[in-house]
């Protein structure tokens, strides 16, 4: 059914959108309050900028 995989790519690019204000929310309040330590919040930071590339590039390629 092509509505459900069109429903599937908008979950996911959803996903990938809120990750990325999630990622901006995270950094904002790191600069504000600085509660880890440098190396802690550019790990989390990094991994969650990896899922949200990991999710774009899903909602790009996949066909079915």
């Amino acid at each position: 059914m092509a509505t459900r995989r069109v429903w599937k790519k908008i979950l996911f690019a959803a996903g990938a959108f809120g990750l990325f204000s999630i990622n901006l929310f995270f950094e904002y309040t790191e600069e504000t309050f600085d509660w880890f330590e440098d190396i802690e919040s550019e790990i989390i930071s990094s991994f969650i900028f990896l899922i949200i590339l990991i999710l774009f590039f899903v909602t790009i390629i996949k066909k079915k």
